[in-house]
């Protein structure tokens, strides 16, 4: 039995519009037990404790996958045929019906984002932001542009992380290679909420949102398209 999608609304900072016009379909799930009260209740502090990724989350995440596939050919394939797989690295990857779709996920706490898209490489990262920055960051992963970023702007880092980690996903690579090799400080001075178009085809995007009492940073990056 396919557990059933809770849509979360997205924040009307998100240029909904930019992304519909390159052919990217993405969403925020809940992943939280039916049991629970649904954390879609946006500006309400949900009633409900928090569940960390499990079974249930797993398959919630990947079955809003397929519903954006089947959104992104008009509902021409439903989203019970598509077949996901994963990458020796985890990635997730689309086996079929037709080729040429690319999907990512990335999970906080009890709420995924998903993105999925056709003929170019999309990564998405999602990560709680903290209430207060520890000093304790790990720095050694970033670049020597985005250290000094961090230096002076503390709370940079996670908009700097979001889009590393999301980078890093659309390559394909995940941060297992050199994190400190992407570079993401002029990405990160961007203005949040609009995709910014990059020199090799492709465009990134971060913003930051409050869901019930938490506040979360999401990126997504797409490559240059391939056909």
């Amino acid at each position: 039995m396919r557990p059933r999608t809770r849509w979360i609304p997205l924040p009307y900072s998100f240029a909904l519009r930019d992304f519909s016009l390159r052919g990217v379909n993405m969403g925020i799930v809940s992943m939280a037990w039916p049991a629970f009260t649904p954390v879609s209740q946006v500006n309400h502090p949900p009633q409900r404790c928090v569940q960390s990724v499990g079974p249930y989350g797993f398959k919630a995440s990947h079955w809003a996958i397929r519903e954006l596939l089947s959104q992104q050919v008009q509902g021409r394939i439903p989203p019970e045929r598509w077949v996901l797989t994963r990458s020796s690295q985890g990635r997730p990857e689309v086996v079929g019906p037709e080729p040429g779709f690319h999907v990512s996920i990335a999970y906080a706490g009890d709420i995924c984002a998903v993105a999925a898209t056709q003929h170019r490489p999309v990564g998405i990262d999602l990560e709680a932001i903290p209430y207060c920055v520890d000093d304790d960051l790990p720095t050694y992963l970033l670049s020597q542009h985005e250290t000094w970023l961090v230096r002076y702007a503390p709370g940079i880092f996670v908009t700097i992380w979001t889009l590393k980690e999301a980078l890093a996903k659309e390559i394909g690579e995940g941060l297992m290679g050199d994190a400190t090799a992407i570079e993401t400080a002029s990405y990160a001075l961007a203005p949040s909420g609009t995709l910014k178009d990059r020199p090799d085809g492709g465009a990134v995007f971060h913003d930051s949102f409050r869901l019930g009492d938490s506040d979360y940073a999401l990126a997504l990056t797409l490559g240059p398209p391939s056909g």
